[in-house]
């Protein structure tokens, strides 16, 4: 079975996953999400672990809101004719997904050469046969126009400090 919305929201997967794991608790569960939508739910591993829902969770990284940039950049505006797509870029510093899903308890592995892949599947859905949540971070390329981009507002509020405090 296929769960899907329709691109228009962020954050729904794992706890979508989640719900659909406990409505068929014998059918093996995979929530394919992407590293920005993850930023929206990723209290939803603290959720997996502690109600023992084994969900295979696999978090595309490229570190950037790929489909908002990929809108923007349709739209022809500004933020096209400069490379600044503005709040997107999700790198600088780097997320660890593997590190965050640890933190509330599931275990997990980062995968960064297609060759990988397959094994790190095999050690997820033992995971999940064994009753525990499981995370599998793979690291993708960026895609369509704008991906080159790792602009971001260079704000930084520590020097501007007249306390030390």
């Amino acid at each position: 079975m296929w769960v899907t919305n329709t691109y228009l929201s962020l954050g729904w997967g794992i706890g979508a996953a989640i719900g659909a794991k406990i409505a068929e608790p014998n059918r093996q569960v995979v929530c394919s999400i992407g590293d920005g939508a993850t930023m929206f739910s990723a209290s939803g591993f603290w959720t997996m672990k502690r109600y023992q829902v084994p969900v295979l969770t696999v978090v595309f990284n490229n570190y950037y809101y790929q489909a908002v940039r990929n809108g923007f950049y349709g739209y022809n505006g500004r933020m096209k004719e400069t490379g600044h797509y503005h709040g997107l870029y999700i790198g600088d510093p780097d997320i660890d997904f593997v590190k965050l899903a640890e933190s509330q308890g599931v275990k997990g592995e980062k995968v960064t050469s297609g060759g990988d892949i397959k094994a790190a599947f095999k050690r997820g859905i033992q995971a999940t046969r064994d009753g525990n949540p499981y995370l599998i971070e793979v690291v993708v390329g960026r895609t369509g126009g704008g991906s080159d981009s790792t602009w971001h507002q260079g704000f930084k509020l520590a020097p501007e400090r007249t306390r030390m405090v």
